[in-house]
């Protein structure tokens, strides 16, 4: 079971990768330092490294010993049993050797959301569900989300997908009116797209819409194409980690 979190689908996606790594707002209604970017961080440290490692030796030994006779494999066994693997020392903390990607949000944190979107996401894995940013939730979603996320932390999972939806907004069509301008018929225009834009985006805070809308300043159908799918890529990524 999966609960996602209300927000751009990702059938809105428009294919394109994500090549500028920050998306900022751009008026006084809006923090002037929102920001959704894609950082790197580490997934595996030496000291990660370091342990995989020594437990593959172990296992090794343990499967070298199978081939020995019976008579010896209790000696061998006994063997494979006092390897220790060294303690990790500061080097290794500190050396990464593995990187993976994750977007973030640069903003203020709304501490309402905070404490009910944290709430809801304490009864999630009793329900099968994936994990919750909810720090970049809160950072994303304003006060009219709370109500959604208390009914979620005080539903059973089997009624959980049936949480109040966000106000309805026009942010869709004007998605599409941003599009249709400068790139004719567009997939932000088909009218079950547009239907759920507007359905899905009453949740977000004024940055989010700023954002959307300085797309819409861009010259050309391609850079407002690029401009918009890396700030859905962007907002879906923060709202679903997981996927």
């Amino acid at each position: 079971m999966r609960i996602k979190l209300v927000g751009f689908g990702a059938a809105l996606f428009v294919g394109t990768l994500v090549q500028a790594c920050v998306v900022s707002s751009g008026d006084e209604a809006a923090p002037q330092d929102f920001a959704i970017r894609l950082e790197s961080y580490c997934t595996k440290t030496g000291c990660d490294e370091n342990s995989e490692t020594c437990e593959r030796w172990i296992d090794d030994c343990y499967s070298d010993c199978k081939s020995l006779s019976s008579q010896y494999w209790a000696e061998c066994a006994s063997i494979c049993m006092d390897i220790e693997c060294a303690p990790c020392g500061a080097f290794d903390k500190n050396r990464c050797v593995e990187q993976g990607q994750r977007y973030v949000v640069d903003g203020p944190v709304n501490a309402r959301v905070l404490a009910a979107c944290q709430s809801a996401a304490a009864t999630l894995p009793a329900c099968g569900a994936g994990p919750v940013s909810c720090d970049g939730v809160a950072r994303l979603y304003g006060d009219q989300a709370v109500p959604y996320f208390e009914c979620v932390a005080q539903s059973a999972c089997e009624d959980k997908g049936a949480c109040a939806s966000p106000p309805r907004t026009e942010l869709g069509t004007e998605m599409c009116a941003g599009l249709k301008s400068v790139c004719g018929e567009t997939a932000f225009c088909d009218p079950a797209t547009v239907e759920q834009n507007n359905a899905a985006s009453g949740y977000f805070v004024s940055g989010v819409t700023t954002a959307t809308r300085k797309c819409f300043k861009l010259p050309d159908c391609a850079s407002r194409e690029q401009c918009l799918g890396d700030l859905i890529k962007g907002v879906t990524g923060v709202l679903n980690p997981g996927g």
